[in-house]
């Protein structure tokens, strides 16, 4: 079984988030993250349902960045299988 990871926009970078962690982010974390802990949950309930739509053999990993207005959007990245040189 694959761990399953999202991925933050943050104001300090990105910032990745495995699923096991989920549980143990503290809230001084989230603060300097910007999101509320129901926000990340929700993020990533999003990007695990989007990553149903990727196929095998396709490269792209769940990405999740705040609006103007405030609200989260999580989008699938898309990247190449082979890297340019």
């Amino acid at each position: 079984m694959s761990m399953k990871v999202l991925e933050l926009d943050t104001e300090k970078g990105d910032i990745e988030i495995r699923e096991d962690e989920l549980p143990t982010i503290h809230e001084s974390e989230l603060i300097e993250f910007g999101i509320s802990r129901e926000t990340l949950r929700d993020c990533f309930v999003e990007g695990l349902r989007l990553m149903q739509s990727v196929t095998a053999g396709e490269r792209a990993r769940p990405c999740a960045t705040p609006n103007f207005d405030g609200k989260w959007e999580v989008r699938l990245v898309r990247y190449p299988e082979y890297p340019d040189p």
